[in-house]
């Protein structure tokens, strides 16, 4: 497992040893609003764009995008469980360079990279 922003999420480190800093992505596809989720979290904002709707959730001070066809999210600030299998979870040895985007994470097109995982 891997902790960023105070959230423990399951995924594979493979041989990395505990403590090592690691960059780590997950494709918001492969985060899914879930009744029956592993997480506890916040949605914190969601958008309806015809077939494909995005959600911010917030697990801790940890927030995520999940992206889905479902038009039905919960209220903006309620509780729900959100659902990210392990294997969805890519983890890396921390890199020194190719940092870019907002303070604490690198966007790319189809991927949230958290880069404060320990």
């Amino acid at each position: 497992s891997i902790t960023c922003e105070g959230a423990v999420i399951d995924a594979p480190t493979g041989g990395l040893e505990p403590g090592t800093a690691v960059d780590w992505a997950v494709r918001a596809e492969d985060v899914r609003v879930d009744s029956n989720g592993s997480y506890r979290a916040t949605l914190v904002d969601a958008v309806n764009a015809g077939s494909v709707s995005e959600a911010t959730v917030a697990i801790g001070a940890l927030q995520l995008s999940a992206r889905g066809t479902t038009s039905s999210w919960p209220r903006t600030g309620s509780p729900c469980r959100v659902h990210i299998a392990s294997s969805a979870v890519m983890v890396w040895p921390e890199a020194a360079a190719g940092r870019d985007g907002r303070e604490g994470e690198i966007r790319t097109r189809d991927l949230t990279v958290p880069n404060r995982a320990l």
